[in-house]
C-alpha cells in the first residue's frame, strides 16, 4: 500500500493516469490516502516517490483540459472520416482538400495543447476551421 498527501480526488486523477480503470481503490479522508491494490495484475511501479508528492491540483487540471481536448477532438472527427469515405468511393466531397487539410491540422494542434509551455493553467486553444 502506498500512501498519498492530499485530496482524494485529485489523488484519483492523478492515479488515473498512471494505472489501468480497475483493480485498484483508494481508501482514507482528511488529506492523507491510501491506494489499495485489489488485483495482482495493476502494475504499480509507475508511481514514483516524486508524484507521492506532486501538485494533485496541477495534475487534476491537466486531466480535466485533456479531457476537454478530446471532446473537441470528438466532436470534429466526423468531418475528417466523412471526407475520408468519399474519396475512397470517389463521390463528390462536401469539404475541399484544403478543408480537409485545415480540419486534420486542428486535429493536430488539439493533440498537442500538453505540450505548451503554460499547459495546463495557460492554454492558447486552437481555432476550428471555419
Amino acid at each position: 500500500m502506498i500512501t498519498f498527501t492530499g485530496d482524494t480526488e485529485q489523488v484519483r486523477l492523478a492515479l488515473a493516469q498512471v494505472l489501468p480503470a480497475n483493480g485498484w481503490h483508494l481508501q482514507g479522508a482528511n488529506n492523507e490516502v491510501t491506494l489499495v491494490v485489489t488485483d495482482p495484475a495493476v502494475d504499480t511501479s509507475g508511481i514514483t516517490t516524486a508524484m507521492q508528492m506532486a501538485d494533485y491540483g496541477a495534475l487534476a487540471r491537466a486531466a480535466a483540459m485533456r479531457l476537454q481536448r478530446d471532446q473537441l477532438i470528438d466532436a470534429m472527427q466526423w468531418r475528417i472520416a466523412r471526407y475520408q469515405q468519399q474519396t475512397a468511393v470517389a463521390i463528390a466531397t462536401d469539404d475541399t482538400t484544403a478543408t480537409y487539410s485545415a480540419w486534420l491540422a486542428y486535429a493536430q494542434a488539439l493533440r498537442d495543447v500538453p505540450a505548451q509551455a503554460g499547459f495546463p493553467d495557460s492554454i492558447a486553444w486552437p481555432v476550428a476551421p471555419a
